[in-house]
């Protein structure tokens, strides 16, 4: 990497683990950067079917921001803003890379023994291991779904490029 080059964190891969009796897991190396620091923040979410999220402090604060236009007096965003937020966990790494999932979590992703932390790209998942196989994707919906998204990102870029 060229020096002043800034290292971007990407999730990648897939990597299985076990949990220790504190319910403490290990962050896959090739997902920490050289510039983290035991101060350095992840957010842990519930996600769609028992997996948890795991994002950047960065990542949180855009989406914390992201809400700031919403309407405070909608009952079903702030319904599902405060289930999402009482169920979330800030996490700091120990040396060795380790953090404890709270008891809440656990249970939501049915994680006991083992998990599984996979690769999202821009975020991190953790999963039971019952709870992902890569049999349950269509590799064609799969494929769709990302060409969609970049394309939407594509066309994000150009209308911001025009002004519109």
């Amino acid at each position: 990497m060229a020096e002043g080059t800034v290292k971007i964190r990407k999730f990648l891969g897939t990597y299985p683990v076990s949990v220790d009796k504190q319910r403490r897991l290990t962050m896959p190396r090739a997902w920490r950067l050289p510039t983290d620091t035991e101060d350095t923040a992840f957010y842990l979410m519930p996600g769609p079917n028992h997996l948890i999220m795991m994002v950047t402090e960065e990542r949180m604060n855009a989406v914390v921001q992201g809400l700031e236009d919403r309407s405070l007096m909608n009952k079903d965003d702030h319904l599902s803003k405060t289930y999402l937020a009482s169920q979330s966990q800030e996490i700091q790494l120990d040396k060795q890379g380790r953090f404890q999932l709270n008891q809440n979590l656990a249970k939501y992703a049915q994680i006991d023994e083992d998990a599984v932390f996979l690769g999202s790209f821009d975020t991190g998942t953790i999963a039971a291991p019952g709870n992902w196989s890569e049999e349950d994707t269509s590799s064609e919906s799969i494929f769709d779904r990302f060409l969609a998204i970049e394309d939407a990102i594509r066309a994000h870029k150009a209308n911001a490029n025009t002004g519109k």
